[in-house]
Protein backbone atom coordinates (compact mmCIF):
# COMPACT_ATOMS: atom_id res chain seq x y z
CA UNK A 1 0.00 0.00 0.00
CA UNK A 2 1.58 3.25 -1.09
CA UNK A 3 0.92 6.54 0.62
CA UNK A 4 0.84 9.71 -1.43
CA UNK A 5 1.48 13.03 0.23
CA UNK A 6 -1.00 15.85 -0.08
CA UNK A 7 -0.13 17.94 -3.12
CA UNK A 8 3.62 17.45 -3.19
CA UNK A 9 5.30 19.73 -5.70
CA UNK A 10 8.35 18.62 -7.63
CA UNK A 11 9.85 22.06 -8.15
CA UNK A 12 11.66 24.43 -5.81
CA UNK A 13 11.76 28.13 -5.14
CA UNK A 14 13.68 30.21 -2.64
CA UNK A 15 14.85 33.79 -2.81
CA UNK A 16 15.81 36.48 -0.34
CA UNK A 17 12.21 37.06 0.77
CA UNK A 18 10.25 33.85 0.18
CA UNK A 19 10.37 30.10 -0.32
CA UNK A 20 8.11 27.27 -1.44
CA UNK A 21 7.29 24.32 0.78
CA UNK A 22 7.01 20.76 -0.54
CA UNK A 23 3.23 21.13 -0.20
CA UNK A 24 3.14 24.12 -2.56
CA UNK A 25 2.76 26.87 0.06
CA UNK A 26 4.56 30.09 -0.82
CA UNK A 27 5.96 31.45 2.45
CA UNK A 28 7.26 34.93 3.22
CA UNK A 29 10.40 34.72 5.32
CA UNK A 30 10.45 36.27 8.77
CA UNK A 31 11.43 39.92 8.98
CA UNK A 32 11.27 42.72 11.54
CA UNK A 33 7.51 43.17 10.98
CA UNK A 34 6.23 39.59 11.15
CA UNK A 35 7.10 35.93 11.53
CA UNK A 36 7.14 33.84 8.39
CA UNK A 37 3.69 33.40 6.89
CA UNK A 38 1.93 31.83 3.95
CA UNK A 39 0.96 34.24 1.15
CA UNK A 40 -0.15 31.81 -1.55
CA UNK A 41 -0.59 28.20 -2.54
CA UNK A 42 0.58 26.97 -5.93
CA UNK A 43 0.45 23.66 -7.75
CA UNK A 44 2.58 24.24 -10.85
CA UNK A 45 5.73 26.02 -11.93
CA UNK A 46 3.87 28.37 -14.27
CA UNK A 47 1.45 29.26 -11.49
CA UNK A 48 4.40 29.82 -9.14
CA UNK A 49 6.11 32.20 -11.57
CA UNK A 50 2.88 34.12 -12.16
CA UNK A 51 2.09 34.29 -8.44
CA UNK A 52 5.58 35.52 -7.54
CA UNK A 53 5.36 38.15 -10.28
CA UNK A 54 1.99 39.40 -8.99
CA UNK A 55 3.18 39.46 -5.37
CA UNK A 56 6.31 41.41 -6.33
CA UNK A 57 4.15 43.87 -8.25
CA UNK A 58 1.98 44.24 -5.14
CA UNK A 59 5.08 45.15 -3.14
CA UNK A 60 6.12 47.66 -5.81
CA UNK A 61 2.69 49.25 -5.38
CA UNK A 62 3.29 49.58 -1.64
CA UNK A 63 6.64 51.27 -2.30
CA UNK A 64 5.04 53.62 -4.83
CA UNK A 65 2.32 54.49 -2.32
CA UNK A 66 5.03 55.58 0.12
CA UNK A 67 6.99 57.37 -2.63
CA UNK A 68 3.99 59.30 -3.94
CA UNK A 69 2.63 60.41 -0.58
CA UNK A 70 3.26 64.09 -0.12
CA UNK A 71 4.91 65.50 2.97
CA UNK A 72 1.49 66.79 3.98
CA UNK A 73 0.05 63.25 3.77
CA UNK A 74 2.84 61.72 5.81
CA UNK A 75 1.73 62.37 9.35
CA UNK A 76 2.29 59.88 12.18
CA UNK A 77 -1.16 58.38 11.71
CA UNK A 78 -0.56 57.79 7.99
CA UNK A 79 2.83 56.19 8.69
CA UNK A 80 1.36 53.93 11.40
CA UNK A 81 -1.38 52.93 8.95
CA UNK A 82 1.20 52.07 6.29
CA UNK A 83 3.15 49.98 8.79
CA UNK A 84 -0.06 48.12 9.69
CA UNK A 85 -0.72 47.60 5.97
CA UNK A 86 2.77 46.14 5.55
CA UNK A 87 2.13 43.68 8.39
CA UNK A 88 -0.87 42.25 6.53
CA UNK A 89 0.24 42.70 2.90
CA UNK A 90 0.17 39.80 0.47
CA UNK A 91 3.31 40.86 -1.36
CA UNK A 92 6.94 39.83 -1.82
CA UNK A 93 9.69 42.38 -1.29
CA UNK A 94 12.09 43.99 1.14
CA UNK A 95 9.77 44.69 4.06
CA UNK A 96 12.68 45.57 6.36
CA UNK A 97 13.92 48.34 4.06
CA UNK A 98 10.45 49.85 3.62
CA UNK A 99 9.68 49.53 7.33
CA UNK A 100 12.99 51.19 8.28
CA UNK A 101 12.26 53.98 5.81
CA UNK A 102 8.83 54.58 7.37
CA UNK A 103 10.32 54.51 10.88
CA UNK A 104 12.91 57.08 9.79
CA UNK A 105 10.22 59.34 8.34
CA UNK A 106 8.21 59.03 11.55
CA UNK A 107 11.28 59.95 13.58
CA UNK A 108 11.85 63.01 11.38
CA UNK A 109 8.25 64.07 11.95
CA UNK A 110 8.69 63.75 15.70
CA UNK A 111 11.90 65.77 15.67
CA UNK A 112 10.28 68.49 13.53
CA UNK A 113 7.40 68.70 15.97
CA UNK A 114 9.88 69.17 18.77
CA UNK A 115 11.50 72.09 16.98
CA UNK A 116 8.24 73.73 15.95
CA UNK A 117 6.89 73.60 19.48
CA UNK A 118 3.69 71.79 18.39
Amino acid sequence: MSEESNTMVDFKHEDQFSYLTDEGDLILKQNSLFDERKVAEVSGEDELAETIHKLKEAFDSLEKKVDKATEKDKNEEWIDGMIDELKEARAIGDYDALYNRLKGEKQQLKSRKGYSGS
